[in-house]
């Protein structure tokens, strides 16, 4: 087991921490100035919505990530949060707070020039990048991205336990995901290297009811897990090569795994599991999509993706100096991301609200919050609050 203290890890290759802010912001001029962003805001009333007044704890990933990388990204691009990041945008672990009175916000800054996390005061410990008990994480801009086992452990460090007025919402095992199938993919689909990346998926979901346990061992009495979503039908998954089904298997696997883990364990009564794969699934289905206020589904992306990285491109062939090793391309991709998106770079006015991608992998504001509530209805039918 590691430290309870996130410990130093080796830092990504320092392009992808465009530690430059000035200088990097420049290069998304062409479509906007730098600044803005957003966040979820306290309820007005006393009363929650919900109900019940609860105190939200969180651990995951991109998904759920409350803005580990907005003490940078928000100021130098006006981005912050792995979605469409506009005015009150909020994730979904922070609407579901929301709903409960609370107001969510990152354990820990991270990424970019920081060489170790430092403390942000929040319950949000859930951050982009993260698995569920490897390193190092997926993409930029981590250090490398705490692993959802650690986050628990830095939670029980400094807080100790959990008690009946928290909610924990737990989510992990999409950038497993990510690195299963592209060590397959690279593999040329070689037999082996199947079987042994089906069973790292496999791990990773027993791992995460692992996690699940040492939740309910240390206090935690309100408990919501959330699954895979079908990461085959986002519009990554389309655009790869075999138009998203490998990404949809493993997410299966994934979740086949979990759910007879939670059972072998006799944990399903004592969680409330969120399907999120047949949740987006579903959405897709005929109208749904149109019924749900979405014009476009996985078939494009809310941030414009496509001018963000050509902007910063030219801008890095134009300066070479900022590229600290990396070729135009790769500077240009690393900004590619809903991460450091605002308003001003939506592919079209009201993005956030129409489309159900930020980004390749990554839900809008609405997508954010329309999954919020089917949390809020399952919650609700588990007897918490309404």
């Amino acid at each position: 087991m590691k430290s309870m203290e996130h410990d130093k890890k080796t830092a990504n290759p320092a392009w992808l921490r465009v530690a430059r802010g000035s200088i990097a912001c420049a290069a998304l001029a062409l479509l906007a100035a730098c600044g803005g962003g957003g966040g979820s805001s306290t309820p007005s009333s006393s009363t929650p919505t919900g109900g019940v007044s609860l105190k939200t704890v969180s651990f995951g990933d991109s998904l759920s990530d409350a803005g580990t990388y907005a003490w940078y990204a928000r100021a130098n691009f006006g981005g912050g949060q792995f979605t469409t990041n506009g005015n009150g945008s909020a994730v979904w672990t922070q609407d579901v707070a929301a709903y409960y009175g609370d107001t969510l916000t990152p354990a820990r800054n991270g990424g970019f020039s920081l060489t170790a996390e430092t403390d942000a005061g929040g319950l949000g410990f859930a951050e982009g990048g993260a698995r569920v008990a490897l390193t190092p994480g997926v993409g930029a801009p981590t250090l490398s991205a705490t692993p959802i086992t650690t986050q628990i452990a830095n939670y029980l460090a400094e807080y100790k336990s959990f008690n009946s007025n928290n909610l924990v919402l737990i989510q992990g095992g999409p950038n497993d995901i990510f690195i299963a199938a592209a060590t397959i993919a690279a593999s040329g689909g070689n037999a082996t290297v199947v079987g042994q990346q089906v069973a790292a998926i496999q791990n990773a979901a027993i791992t995460l009811v692992g996690a699940v346990g040492t939740l309910l061992q240390n206090g935690a009495t309100k408990i919501v897990l959330v699954n895979v979503p079908d990461i085959g039908k986002t519009p990554q998954g389309l655009a790869s090569a075999d138009g998203g089904a490998l990404l949809t298997q493993l997410s299966q696997a994934f979740n086949l795994t979990l759910t007879g883990a939670l059972q072998q364990a006799g944990l399903t009564n004592k969680v409330i599991l969120v399907d999120a794969y047949s949740f987006i699934d579903n959405l897709l289905v005929g109208t749904n999509a149109a019924t749900a206020g979405f014009a476009v589904t996985n078939t494009a992306t809310a941030c414009n993706l496509q001018q963000m990285q050509a902007s910063a491109t030219a801008y890095g062939q134009a300066n070479p100096s900022i590229l600290n090793g990396a070729t135009p391309a790769q500077f240009g991709q690393s900004l590619a991301s809903s991460l450091f998106c605002s308003p001003q770079m939506y592919t079209t006015a009201g993005a956030d609200q129409t489309y159900m991608f930020a980004d390749g992998v990554h839900p809008t504001t609405k997508l954010h919050a329309l999954f919020a509530q089917q949390v809020e209805k399952q919650i609700a039918a588990a007897g918490i609050g309404k």
